[in-house]
């Protein structure tokens, strides 16, 4: 491995997902998967401890879906979490 890796925090409902986004990314050689969470309330406690370089959220998701976890940031007085939200890759299936 050249340089830093990837850091990717991976967050879907369905714990099959996960997995199969865990196995995929954790064959990069340049990406590591620092983190999963099931719905966007744990995707944004784990976002603030974690500091992910990227984060791969899917849409429909119980409790805070993936919309409304990219706009939590936004509301709230930490705004440097926002920039943790970026680039978010929304997932759909």
């Amino acid at each position: 491995m050249v340089g830093k890796q990837i850091r990717i925090l991976v967050v879907d409902d369905s714990v099959v997902m996960r997995e199969v986004l865990r196995t995929a990314i954790q064959d990069a050689s340049d990406m590591i998967v620092v983190g999963t969470a099931g719905d966007g309330r744990q995707a944004l406690a784990q976002a603030k401890t974690l500091r992910p370089d990227v984060v791969t959220l899917d849409v429909q998701m119980p409790n805070m879906d993936g919309l409304a976890t990219v706009e939590a940031p936004r509301s709230v007085s930490d705004h440097h979490l926002w920039a943790t939200f970026s680039p978010v890759f929304p997932l759909c299936s």
